[in-house]
């Protein structure tokens, strides 16, 4: 690839070379193998350093153009726990957090490289080029949302439930079982909230965002109150709107919504 051109490669790990059946207690050390050769720990982390970097100037850029702007990162929050209570357990558990949960966070909110990395790098073999006014980029160009370790503001962002619905033979479809989903994580953002966190907004997924993915299950309800979708010949009651994906209807189809106590409204996909 290098030879034709090409500067990035982003891949997506096939479990099924690692766990072949999905029914295996060890993995497949073939597998393992020929994601070594892939996935470079030096490779990775000098990757990331340039996001790093890329991230300190659009977030300085930002505020030079409004300096009452509010940028923030986006990380994600993998769980850990130790799987037993030995001391070598909890210990290997709080390096997995630091580098899997803390490090981005660390960096975009502090604008410097945390103690614990050098360390892991010395054990793992990766030393990153820094470049000359690289660490003063990232001291300036720091982030304003991340909550919690930090308290900055924060969102939720990327939140739903991918389902597949069935429409049953009245022509309606129930899926109780999303809105319920989002109705418990909106009330354990309430708690944050009544905790103290500074919880700014809440972005679930919508309805074209697993559509832009190539297909059509269904992420997030967009609306409590019962929806009633027309499309060509047909009429479909839903309790979500989102109950209209799953029908697999093309792009390019007028659709026609009707939900309890608004107007009519006309939409092409």
């Amino acid at each position: 690839m290098a030879e034709m051109g090409f500067d990035v490669f982003r891949f997506s790990t096939a479990w099924t070379r690692i766990f072949p059946t999905g029914m295996e207690a060890e993995p497949n050390e073939a597998g393992l193998e020929f994601y070594d050769q892939v996935d470079d720990p030096q490779l990775r982390f000098q990757g990331l350093h340039h996001q790093f970097i890329a991230s300190a100037l659009a977030v300085k850029a930002a505020h030079e153009i409004d300096p009452g702007y509010q940028v923030g990162s986006m990380n994600i929050q993998a769980t850990f726990y130790p799987r037993t209570c030995n001391p070598d357990d909890i210990i290997e558990t709080q390096k997995q957090d630091q580098v899997v949960n803390y490090f981005c966070g660390d960096v975009q909110v502090k604008g410097e490289y945390p103690f614990y990395i050098d360390r892991y790098f010395d054990e793992n073999d990766i030393e990153i080029e820094i470049k000359d006014g690289d660490l003063e980029i990232l001291k300036e160009g720091t982030v304003n949302y991340l909550y919690d370790r930090y308290q900055i503001p924060l969102m939720v962002v990327e939140n739903g439930l991918g389902a597949k619905d069935e429409l049953e033979e009245d022509g309606s479809i129930n899926d109780d079982y999303r809105i319920d989903y989002l109705r418990r994580h909106i009330e354990q953002m309430q708690e944050a909230v009544k905790d103290g966190v500074d919880l700014q907004a809440y972005t679930p997924w919508g309805c074209i965002d697993l559509v832009s993915a190539s297909t059509f299950v269904n992420e997030a309800g967009k609306y409590e109150s019962d929806v009633e979708i027309t499309f060509g010949e047909k009429t479909v009651n839903a309790k979500s709107i989102m109950g209209l994906m799953s029908l697999g209807i093309s792009q390019d189809s007028k659709i026609t919504i009707r939900t309890k106590g608004e107007d009519e409204e006309e939409a092409f996909l």
